[in-house]
């Protein structure tokens, strides 16, 4: 009966290990994402406009050289 606890315990901590080991192999394009930092632009603001009570829009020019990427 030991045997078997212990071969189900063996089992158990090898498909945790797998089960880790894919996790990390799904997340990886999140964790390469997160290393790159983010481009800076100089921009100017060309409009302030209160659109509500406590809330306010801000129109800013768009910067030479910046495209939009969505995600």
């Amino acid at each position: 009966m030991q045997a078997l606890e212990l071969l189900a315990g063996a089992t158990n901590i090898t498909l945790l290990g797998l089960n880790f080991r894919d996790g990390l192999k799904l997340t990886q394009w999140r964790r390469k994402n997160r290393l790159k930092p983010a481009q800076r632009y100089r921009t100017i603001l060309e409009k302030k406009e209160d659109v509500a009570d406590g809330t306010v829009a801000f129109f800013l020019k768009k910067p030479e050289g910046f495209t939009f990427t969505a995600g």
